[in-house]
């Protein structure tokens, strides 16, 4: 049954932040593309002058009942470890 395949894909996602008033509530512009390796994706960003700042990792899992879809999703987010020397 095609419906229980697993997809796993790499998307490099821009988030932009267009607005961020006083409630708290950001208003973001979100730009994806698929890309086929992580590495290579990454490589390049630092060649283009980017430097790592964090990592999130997200597991999507959908769920149908009666024609009704649902989703959940769970996160896994990692900032960049900083070595401090004494």
């Amino acid at each position: 049954n095609g419906d229980n395949e697993i997809k796993e894909s790499t998307t490099l996602t821009i988030k932009h932040i267009l607005k961020n008033d006083k409630s708290g509530i950001q208003q973001m512009k979100e730009t994806e593309i698929v890309v086929n390796s992580f590495e290579e994706t990454n490589e390049l960003l630092e060649n283009l002058g980017f430097s790592y700042r964090s990592y999130q990792e997200k597991i999507r899992t959908k769920y149908i009942l009666n024609d009704h879809e649902t989703r959940l999703t769970l996160y896994e987010y990692r900032d960049k470890q900083v070595n401090h020397t004494d």
